[in-house]
């Protein structure tokens, strides 16, 4: 059976992710800070708690893949997040 193996969770050391969701959005990425049952609360991350991340646990940050992702898909993904990632470290 397939797993979440299409969900990558990450974070960005001391940027909240209510502030790196909004530098997504405006690239036109669909990230979110949660899953999709915790929709609507900020709280911090249970994942990331639970691997001892406690500090950065209100960073948390996932985006979820389609299993059916194409190349040319995943390259216009990929240079969205390295925009991002560009400006932030600006």
């Amino acid at each position: 059976p397939r797993k979440a193996s299409n969900t990558i969770y990450f974070y960005l050391n001391n940027l909240t992710s209510d502030i790196a969701l909004a530098l997504f959005d405006l690239e036109g990425l669909m990230i979110s800070a949660g899953s999709a049952c915790m929709s609507g609360t900020a709280r911090p991350s249970t994942l990331l708690n639970h691997l001892g991340l406690n500090q950065v646990a209100k960073n948390g940050l996932r985006i979820s893949l389609p299993f059916s992702l194409s190349d040319q898909d995943l390259e216009k993904i990929k240079t969205k997040l390295s925009n991002v990632i560009h400006k932030l470290r600006k």
